[in-house]
């Protein structure tokens, strides 16, 4: 999963020209694709971990369903955001639309990071 991710910039530095987006469909599929099931994935799994840690005692059941809630809406955006810009991507290679998701993730990664 690493050189997929290193492999996209590296393709790009190396023929930066705008008409030469299309060539990089190859690897920025991938690369979209594995970022969106990681970032679900990470929620979703840490949602399951701590519905299983739930003990029946009511003030720490509370607290980790909002650990839940609180795990599910900061994963979820990113991984919701890189399905979006897979989707627009494909959809529409040649125009630059699907910027509009990459612009914002640097950030959403943040917040999701401070958040926790």
């Amino acid at each position: 999963m690493p050189l997929c991710f290193a492999a996209y910039p590296i393709q790009g530095l190396r023929d930066p020209r705008f008409d030469q987006v299309q060539k990089l469909t190859g690897t920025a599929v991938p690369a979209l694709v594995l970022a969106a099931i990681a970032d679900i994935a990470l929620a979703a799994s840490l949602a399951y971990y701590l519905h299983k840690a739930r003990t029946g005692i009511k003030p720490s059941d509370t607290i980790v369903k909002k650990l839940i809630l609180y795990a599910v809406t900061t994963g979820l955006v990113p991984g919701i955001n890189r399905l979006l810009d897979l989707i627009v991507y494909l959809a529409l290679p040649e125009d630059f639309f699907y910027q509009a998701f990459n612009f914002p993730i640097c950030k959403l990664y943040t917040n999701t990071l401070l958040a926790t």
